[in-house]
């Protein structure tokens, strides 16, 4: 479906929460595997004094799980540390969630492939204030 010059309304199981109880934050964007790149480009471009990365996901799946990797992630490449995105790809692939995903909630594999297609994008979602609404956007980085 082509979605250009629709509003799209997205929510998540924690992530939607995570964002309204950030009342403290100067500013928030979400991301994933897909865009961490990009992130980390956006942190490099502007002067924050503090940078938190929050992981939204439940603690009972370990830290194996996709929100966790995804902070380490990027907390690895603001470090620049060398990162083997290949081992973080196959653990994900393996991990409950996954098989969950796969095999109770039918999702295709190929949503999963997606979601750890590493940095295929080079923009950020960002939370701005419009019309008295808190709404995410897209920002080129």
């Amino acid at each position: 479906m082509d979605f250009r010059g629709k509003i799209v309304v997205h929510t998540t199981s924690n992530g939607t929460k995570g964002m309204i109880n950030a009342t403290k934050a100067n500013e928030i964007i979400t991301g994933s595997f897909v865009n961490a790149k990009a992130i980390v480009k956006y942190i490099n471009q502007n002067s924050f004094d503090e940078i938190t990365l929050v992981s939204t996901a439940s603690l009972a799946f370990g830290e194996n799980n996709e929100d966790i990797m995804l902070a380490s992630y990027i907390k690895d490449i603001l470090e620049k540390k060398v990162i083997d995105e290949t081992e973080i790809k196959s653990e994900l692939q393996n991990s409950y969630v996954a098989k969950f995903l796969l095999q109770e909630a039918k999702v295709p594999g190929t949503d999963i492939d997606l979601c750890l297609d590493f940095n295929r994008f080079d923009f950020i979602i960002k939370q701005v204030e419009m019309d008295g609404r808190k709404v995410l956007i897209k920002q080129e980085v």
